[in-house]
């Protein structure tokens, strides 16, 4: 991550991305029934700072998606 791509993205927000982002990878593993509000509160974070998407990885790309799947009960094809 280079640090013009977190520039104007407040660091404590960096860090609350992160840990929403292991908290949801742990809700996803467990079935967790708080797994909505994860999903919400990350959804949040990316329409108010939609940069951020390009600092996730591929993986916690994927672990939205397939938590998102596993809680509308709608899987997407590729």
């Amino acid at each position: 991550m280079t640090p013009s791509a977190t520039a104007n993205i407040p660091q404590e927000l960096l860090a609350d991305l992160n840990q929403k982002m292991e908290s949801l990878t742990s809700a996803l593993l467990a079935q967790d029934p708080k797994m909505p509000t994860h999903l919400a509160a990350i959804h949040s974070t990316l329409q108010q700072y939609p940069e951020t998407v390009h600092l996730l990885k591929d993986e916690e790309i994927g672990t939205i998606i397939k938590a998102s799947q596993e809680y509308t009960k709608v899987k997407l094809l590729s």
